[in-house]
């Protein structure tokens, strides 16, 4: 990752930060302290999924796929990774996958936004050659993606 790009990385999960201090403070303001310690619980448990994504794979993999979530998340959905094994993410990065097939899948309107807007990728790669199975009930199926250099 490039140093613009570590920069502009930066300067959105500071922005996303900033946001979740307004929610929790807003809860507060209204005196609604559970809401606000729900919130929290979220935030908790967004940020032990993104640990496990840093410690499970090379830095510049795990940077690069978070990345991608945070993308997703400009789709409207909360892209949380179920599992991956791969020997290379070259070929995601080349393709900017999964975020290129979520976008497809939102231009299609395959998916119900009024629905818990999880979905979930499995990810594999081997020789050049990846795919992603993408799964939640915002899109009532399984979808497969092949990619390939």
């Amino acid at each position: 990752m490039e140093a613009d790009q570590m920069v502009n990385l930066l300067r959105r999960i500071r922005h996303d930060y900033g946001n979740d201090l307004q929610v929790i403070m807003g809860y507060i303001d209204l005196g609604k302290p559970e809401q606000a310690r729900e919130y929290i619980h979220s935030i908790v448990e967004q940020h032990l999924r993104e640990r496990l994504l840093f410690e499970s794979m090379p830095a510049e993999a795990a940077l690069y796929f978070y990345q991608q979530a945070l993308l997703c998340g400009d789709l409207g959905v909360i892209l949380r990774y179920k599992n991956w094994q791969m020997d290379s993410h070259a070929v995601f990065e080349q393709k900017q996958e999964p975020y290129q097939s979520l976008k497809r899948l939102a231009e299609e309107a395959a998916w119900r936004l009024d629905e818990d807007p999880c979905i979930y990728a499995s990810i594999t790669a081997k020789d050049g050659k990846g795919q992603v199975v993408f799964s939640g009930h915002v899109l009532g199926r399984e979808v497969l993606v092949q990619i390939e250099e």
